[in-house]
Formats: structure tokens, C-alpha cells, sequence
């Protein structure tokens, strides 16, 4: 499956079927420009937005998402939650899983993490995953919304080494 490198304002093309070949998407095209539309929203906020396809892979990410995780639109798209953030990707790939299982949104989700490009520097966050769905209320991938907490995890524990470094 080839994925282009969504660049603000543009999705990349979202897959029919997924990893076994199950058809997720009864109509590609109108989803993927509802979620243009939602994702035009977010190029500009400061917080983090991502969509991922049922297969986990990313499929727009924004510029606040590529600061937060230290890498590069590029390094994003068409690559796995694991590829991108190997040590943190079991609870987020859980939390997608499960908003695309349940269909119900997990809201104030808290994270932590290494920073990519701050080896040693933890990240704290507070994520909302929502299943996407599509025509037919199929999952067919995920959105996190996150919000940077790490200043004020560092103002709340008093500068602690500990809350700053592992």
C-alpha cells in the first residue's frame, strides 16, 4: 500500500482493506475528505492531531504532533504507531484499538514519555482518542487529540529531576 506524505491541509490516501484484506471503507474518497475537512481544523491549533488508519499507520499528522513526538512528517505517514514511538506504542496502539473496537471516545487519557528529540526529557500529555467511522458506523481508523502537559508537570512537582528526566 503506498501512502503519500500529507503535507497541512491534505490527507493521505486512506486503504480500502486492511492488513488481512478486509474491506474497511465503503467509500475512500467522501471519508478521506470529511477528514481533510476535520484535519484543516488542527493545522494551526497548538495541540496535537493525529488520524491513524485501522492498521494503526498514520495518515495525517499535524505540526504540533510532529514537534510532541520528535519526528518528521515524513517519518509519520504511512508508518506504524511502533515505528514512530517504539517505547510508548503498546498504550497508544491499546487506546486506538479499543475506541476503534468499542466505538465509545477515551477522553483525558494522561501519557508520558522519552522525548525524541530530548533523550532523557519526559513528555507528559492528556490524550482523546475517538474511533473515525465510516457511512455504515464501521471503524475504519482513529483520531488522538493531545495536549502538552509537560510545563505543567514540571511547575506542579516543583522542577523535581525527576519529573524532567528518567
Amino acid at each position: 500500500m503506498q501512502y503519500d506524505v500529507a503535507k497541512i491541509g491534505d490527507i493521505g490516501p486512506l486503504p480500502t482493506q486492511n492488513s488481512t484484506g478486509k474491506s474497511v471503507v465503503a467509500d475512500s474518497e467522501s471519508v478521506r475528505r470529511r477528514l481533510l475537512d476535520v484535519a484543516r481544523v488542527f493545522d494551526q491549533v497548538p495541540v496535537g492531531f493525529c488520524i491513524v488508519d485501522a492498521d494503526l499507520r498514520y495518515v495525517y499528522v499535524n505540526d504540533a504532533i510532529v514537534a510532541f513526538n520528535g519526528a518528521s512528517r515524513e517519518d509519520h505517514i504511512g508508518h506504524t504507531i511502533a515505528e514512530v514511538l517504539p517505547h510508548s506504542a503498546a498504550r497508544i496502539e491499546e487506546k486506538m484499538r479499543q475506541v476503534m473496537t468499542t466505538t465509545a471516545p477515551v477522553v483525558g487519557d494522561k501519557v508520558q514519555y522519552e522525548s525524541k528529540p530530548q533523550p532523557g526529557t519526559i513528555v507528559y500529555g492528556k490524550t482523546t482518542y475517538s474511533a473515525i467511522l465510516d457511512e455504515q458506523g464501521r471503524a475504519i481508523g482513529a483520531t488522538a487529540l493531545i495536549t502538552d502537559l509537560t510545563e505543567q508537570e514540571i511547575a506542579e512537582s516543583g522542577g523535581r529531576e525527576d519529573c524532567q528526566t528518567r
